[in-house]
């Protein structure tokens, strides 16, 4: 086939392919087509859904009646030396009924995959646990000082790092960054962009189009075989600010299925997740984070929260619509805006706190647990520069929590590509 061919085909193939089958129908990675509609999610045509108003995105959700051709505002081509490049508007073809098996091993063996609510490599199942790091692809930090940060988390039970890699970062230091995580037994939620503070507007704009999506597609292209990454975020937080109205939700609802569609354009095995906070306060808020994760194209049910705060909304939606349910942030704060601890026992109080939202998570059959933030304290910056890393959330290197984990040997639940680290 021509290189600079569109790659619709690709397109719906994907679709039904990255969808693997719960288990008593197949087995690990086996794909199957998107679950059927059922009363919790209105089709498009009823009264009570969210309106379809939304000038950029098509938002029609998955249901029994034949689906509607996703429109984008323009679509991937492969470029003249594969790389994949954006270009002008069309519309992809409508989801087609086929399913196209994967032989055991391959092509998505050693790669992250879900079976209902669980995610599984190679047929094991797997519980991620970890922290957020956003600093670690920042190029104003000095890289030197990345590989003691991922070791030092590999050594306090943390399999898992969330982690930002933007479009204006380098492409080698993330190369490296994932080498780092092979030495120590680390892997990686990878999300592409961060809307908080950017609300609506921000999506179909100029820095949407012209710098987010070519950097969407040529960082799926190039690091789609790599297993360090264990899903790719599609962005942080995406939000309508106050304005909470149907178009708003309509349109991210529609983003989010548009790109999570040109991910598995390209990459059939990595999972997508949404990076959304939650199911909201708004009845249309939650229609519409259940709509979103409802998408074949969306792997992964995505939450932040407190550790005190029930999911009892997102939690429901998991089991509704059978995907696992990632706990992408964990806040709970333990430090002053200054950075000093609140009391004298407050951090071994939220160690505590901590430990217990853990165990109750993964009985409830929480697929991913991440705390936010992992706090280094002063790193170098470039310019002769250094910044005090820590926040009223932070966790930092001598947290009391990380002496708990170690202590317990059924938290963390071990995962396949964990290596031993000496603290």
């Amino acid at each position: 086939m021509n290189p600079r061919t569109i790659l619709p085909v690709a397109l719906a193939a994907a679709l039904v392919a990255c969808t693997p089958t719960p288990p008593p129908t197949g087995p690990a990675g086996t794909p199957a087509a998107p679950p059927a509609a059922d009363s919790v999610f209105p089709s498009a045509t009823d009264a009570s859904a969210p309106s379809t108003s939304s000038p950029l995105f098509d938002t029609d959700a998955t249901t029994s009646r034949p689906r509607d051709p996703l429109h984008f505002p323009s679509v991937i081509q492969a470029g003249a030396a594969g790389t994949p490049a954006v270009v002008g508007g069309t519309a992809a073809p409508a989801v087609v009924d086929v399913a196209v098996p994967a032989a055991p091993g391959a092509p998505c063996a050693g790669i992250l995959q879900r079976e209902g609510r669980r995610l599984v490599l190679d047929g094991r199942p797997v519980t991620l646990f970890g922290v957020n790091a956003t600093m670690l692809m920042d190029p104003e930090v000095k890289e030197d000082q990345v590989e003691p940060i991922v070791a030092t988390l590999a050594a306090r039970e943390v399999n898992t790092v969330r982690t930002w890699y933007f479009h204006d970062e380098d492409p080698e230091r993330f190369e490296r960054l994932l080498d780092m995580g092979a030495r120590h037994g680390v892997r990686f939620v990878v999300t592409l962009v961060d809307n908080v503070f950017k609300g609506r507007n921000w999506f179909g704009g100029d820095e949407d189009e012209e710098r987010y999506r070519p950097h969407l597609a040529e960082t799926v292209a190039r690091f789609k075989d790599r297993p360090e990454v264990l899903m790719w975020e599609l962005i942080n937080e995406p939000n309508c600010a106050d304005n909470h109205t149907d178009e708003c939700l309509d349109t991210i609802k529609g983003w989010l299925r548009a790109r999570a569609a040109e991910v598995k354009a390209i990459d059939a095995c990595h999972l997508v997740s949404t990076g959304m906070i939650g199911a909201g306060n708004y009845d249309n808020e939650l229609t519409t984070y259940r709509r979103v994760h409802r998408e074949p194209v969306i792997d992964v049910v995505s939450a932040h929260r407190r550790s005190t705060d029930d999911s009892d909304k997102e939690r429901a939606t998991a089991d509704e619509i059978d995907k696992p349910l990632l706990y992408g942030e964990i806040y709970d704060a333990a430090y002053t805006d200054g950075c000093d601890p609140q009391s004298d026992d407050a951090l071994p109080r939220r160690a505590e706190r901590i430990t217990d939202d853990l165990r109750d998570a993964i009985g409830d059959g929480v697929a991913g647990y991440l705390l936010w933030d992992y706090a280094p304290g002063m790193l170098r910056r470039t310019g002769g520069k250094t910044k005090d890393y820590c926040n009223k959330f932070g966790f930092q290197a001598e947290d009391p929590l990380w002496a708990r984990l170690v202590a317990d040997p059924a938290l963390p639940p071990a995962v396949p590509w964990r290596v031993t680290s000496a603290p």
